[in-house]
């Protein structure tokens, strides 16, 4: 997160630390970023982006608002909140499937 400050021995608990990633998930694409986006790698092209940065906040709601605008209109918008916080995190790791089935 954005508050952390990474040092050698948090890092040494991480296989890597990075702002931005991109990668595929049970053959799904995905980019995982501490912030929400409005767009992203292939978002208009079934790519999944999974966030945290904003909590259950205002920066959520409005994030939310604009999410809903576009799949109204028909555009695509694969972003998922994966803060530890969300009730369907349960403070714990999540699969895939279990963000897409459960998250907002």
């Amino acid at each position: 997160g954005n508050h952390d400050r990474i040092n050698n021995d948090m890092a040494k608990h991480f296989i890597k630390i990075e702002p931005y990633m991109r990668l595929k998930d049970e053959g799904h694409k995905l980019v995982l970023s501490h912030y929400p986006m409005a767009s992203w790698e292939s978002s208009h092209h079934g790519s999944y982006h999974f966030y945290a940065h904003v909590h259950n906040s205002i920066e959520y709601e409005r994030y939310l608002f604009f999410k809903r605008y576009c799949l109204e209109q028909g555009i695509a918008f694969n972003a998922y909140n994966v803060g530890c916080m969300m009730g369907y995190m349960g403070y714990t790791p999540q699969t895939f499937n279990t963000i897409i089935l459960k998250g907002e």
